[in-house]
């Protein structure tokens, strides 16, 4: 019983070394991201087949012992470590966002209401839906928005609403109106203020 429970105990370093520098690169991208990862399976073969690069990479640079499952693992963490920060910054830069947009036709970022609603450069819409039940168009002002799988939450100041037969109703500029991007009928997003 003892020998098979030592056995285990004696594999463990050899797991963790196929395992964990993955995972540390992983981790580290999720804090980078918007929306990290959440099938764990997935991240679980990602991040051994990751381990298995960075082991066979830093074995083949830095000539260690691949018995010495010790210095192997403090080897492979640090390696780690600093790609996952090097990759990371790599992401942010806008070179990287250039080529993907050349190559890929895309952005950097996780959703497209990302690319659409620029906060910083504001953001205006128009969009039709329904306010107290009644058919409208609705404008105003992006304030805040919180981008999810299939639809957007979006908060508008400085609204005005036009109701289908001619009332109109301005909000006070204290006022913030709420949009679910499920519950409106196109939309058309102006860039600047």
């Amino acid at each position: 019983m003892f020998d098979g429970l030592l056995e285990i105990i004696e594999v463990i370093p050899k797991i963790l070394l196929m395992f964990l520098p993955g995972y540390i690169f992983l981790y580290i991208q999720d804090i980078f991201k918007e929306k990290p990862e959440k099938n764990v399976h997935l991240k679980v073969l990602v991040s051994i087949i990751i381990s298995y690069l960075i082991y066979l990479c830093t074995s083949l640079v830095f000539h260690y012992n691949t018995d010495d499952t010790k210095n192997s693992i403090i080897i492979c963490v640090v390696t780690s470590l600093i790609l996952s920060l090097v990759w990371a910054y790599i992401k942010q830069t806008s070179i990287y966002s250039k080529i993907l947009e050349v190559l890929f036709k895309r952005t950097n970022n996780d959703s497209i209401w990302v690319d659409m609603l620029n906060l910083k450069k504001g953001s205006n819409i128009i969009c039709f839906g329904k306010f107290n039940h009644k058919p409208a168009i609705i404008k105003g002002e992006v304030d805040f928005y919180e981008p999810h799988e299939d639809y957007c939450d979006i908060a508008l100041k400085k609204y005005e609403i036009k109701f289908q037969y001619g009332e109109k109703y301005k909000a006070p500029c204290e006022h913030i109106l709420y949009l679910n991007t499920k519950e409106i009928h196109g939309l058309q997003i102006i860039q600047g203020k």
